[in-house]
């Protein structure tokens, strides 16, 4: 098997590779996992009382907009809007 470069100079193949961890990331590990267990149980309960058309066309627009985004980023970088 081939390997590639990692950015940091070591090799990739396909498996997770375990990076020194930044000080002061543990305090933005906990924020991330406090604030997505809120926003799941929120999301679940607006979910649930929501028609389901509300929410696919909710998640199409939201999906369009991060299409949008990655593709703005990776083909229209130079373009000034």
């Amino acid at each position: 098997m081939r390997l590639a470069p990692c950015a940091d100079g070591g090799q990739r193949d396909g498996r997770a590779h375990l990076h020194r961890r930044s000080r002061g990331s543990l305090a933005r590990d906990l924020a991330l996992l406090i604030g997505a267990t809120i926003g799941g149980y929120c999301g679940a309960q607006v979910g649930r009382r929501a028609p389901p058309q509300v929410i696919r066309a909710g998640t199409l627009f939201v999906a369009g907009c991060i299409t949008c985004c990655f593709l703005r980023a990776r083909y229209l970088k130079d373009v000034p809007w």
